[in-house]
C-alpha cells in the first residue's frame, strides 16, 4: 500500500471544524452528529453502525481501528500485516460521506524497540490517538511493553545501564506525529505523547442529589447512570440501571443488566453501551458486543459483535 495522498477530497475535512469525539473505549468511537458508532469488526476492518437500528451503514477493510473524526474524515490505524510492517505506524483517512472510501494515507517509522498493533499482544499494548490541530492532525502513540517482554529485556538493559552509567528509564516509549491531511505526509513532533492510557470511569461526586448508590457519567457527560444491586448471584441480571439527565436529574429510563456498570452514551431514546465477553450458565461464550437498549421499554433493540482488543488469555509458559 502506498502511503501517499489518494485524492484531494480530504480538503473539505481540513477546512471543517473537528467534531466532538465520544469514545466508549479505545477503538470504539461515537459520532454524535451522524448518530453512528465506528467499531472494530470481529473479522477485521471497520464498520459504521447506525445507533438507531444497529444496522451497518458501511464497512472498510482499509483500516482496523477508529481513532478520531475530523470533519468528514474518520482517522484510523491500519493493522500491520506482518512483522516488518509492525515497525511502521500507518494511518488511513476514511471519508464517512462516501461509504468509508479511503481519502488519504500516511505512515512513519517507529523506534526499533516498538511494535505497532491494533490490539494487545504478547509484546505489549500500542495505544494511538488522533486530534485536530491547525487544519491537520496530530497522531500520538505510546507503547506499553508487557511484563513478559520487560522480564526478557531487563537483564540486557541492566547490563547496558551499568556500563554507561545511565539511569533506568521507566516511562514507556511514545511519540507524536503531524499528519498533513492534504499530502498524507507524517512529520515527527517534539515532546512526549499525551495519549490517555486508560479511560477512567470514576464515581461521580454528589452533583445532583445525595445518594448512596454508585453513579457514573456518560461518555459525553450529558447523562448519569445510577447502579442498584437488586438480587444475589442466583439472578443473572442482578443490577438495575437508572438513567437520568445530568443537568436536571430527570429520569429517562430504567434497564436490567448482568454487570454493575458499562461505559455508555444516550442517543435519542436508545442507551448504547458495550459488554465484554462472557458466558452465562452452560450457554455458548458470548463475544464483546455493542448494544442498543430502549429507554422506553428496557428491551434490547440490537446487538453487534465487536472486536475485542484486550488480551484475556494467560501468556504461554
Amino acid at each position: 500500500m502506498k502511503y501517499t495522498i489518494l485524492s484531494s477530497m480530504i480538503f473539505l475535512a481540513v477546512t471543517a471544524v473537528a467534531q466532538q469525539r465520544v469514545a466508549l473505549r479505545d477503538g470504539l468511537i461515537i459520532d454524535p452528529e451522524s448518530n453512528v458508532a465506528y467499531v472494530m469488526a470481529v473479522g477485521g476492518g471497520i464498520t459504521a453502525v447506525d445507533l438507531g437500528t444497529g444496522q451497518a451503514r458501511w464497512t472498510s477493510d482499509d483500516a482496523a481501528k477508529p481513532l478520531s473524526i475530523i470533519g468528514n474524515v474518520l482517522l484510523s490505524q491500519v493493522e500491520p500485516k506482518n512483522l516488518e510492517s509492525r515497525r511502521t505506524l500507518a494511518i488511513a483517512g476514511l471519508d464517512v460521506r462516501k461509504g468509508g472510501e479511503t481519502s488519504a494515507e500516511g505512515a512513519a517509522p517507529l523506534p526499533l524497540n516498538v511494535q505497532a498493533s491494533v490490539d494487545e499482544t504478547l509484546e505489549g499494548r500500542f495505544v494511538t490517538d488522533a486530534r485536530a490541530e491547525d487544519g491537520n492532525a496530530v497522531i500520538s502513540w505510546t507503547f506499553i511493553p508487557s511484563a513478559r517482554r520487560e522480564a526478557r529485556a531487563r537483564p540486557r538493559q541492566a547490563a547496558r545501564d551499568e556500563i554507561v552509567g545511565k539511569r533506568k528509564i521507566t516511562d514507556p516509549p511514545s511519540g507524536r506525529l503531524r499528519l498533513d491531511l492534504i499530502t498524507g505526509s507524517m512529520t515527527p513532533l517534539s515532546g512526549r505523547s499525551d495519549v490517555a492510557l486508560e479511560q477512567q470511569w470514576s464515581l461521580m461526586a454528589d452533583e445532583i442529589a445525595p445518594t448512596n448508590k454508585p453513579r457514573y457519567r456518560s461518555a459525553d457527560g450529558r447523562h448519569v447512570l445510577e447502579s442498584h444491586r437488586i438480587a444475589d448471584d442466583r439472578t443473572w441480571e442482578k443490577y438495575r440501571w437508572v438513567i437520568s439527565v445530568r443537568e436536571t436529574g430527570a429520569k429517562i429510563g430504567v434497564i436490567r443488566s448482568h454487570v454493575s456498570f458499562a461505559p455508555f452514551v444516550v442517543r435519542g431514546s436508545v442507551l448504547v453501551f458495550e459488554t465484554t465477553p462472557y458466558r452465562h450458565g452452560g450457554g455458548e461464550p458470548q463475544p464483546a458486543k455493542l448494544r442498543g437498549v430502549s429507554l422506553e421499554s428496557g428491551q434490547q433493540l440490537w446487538a453487534i459483535p465487536v472486536r475485542e482488543i484486550v488480551r484475556r488469555a494467560p501468556p504461554p509458559p
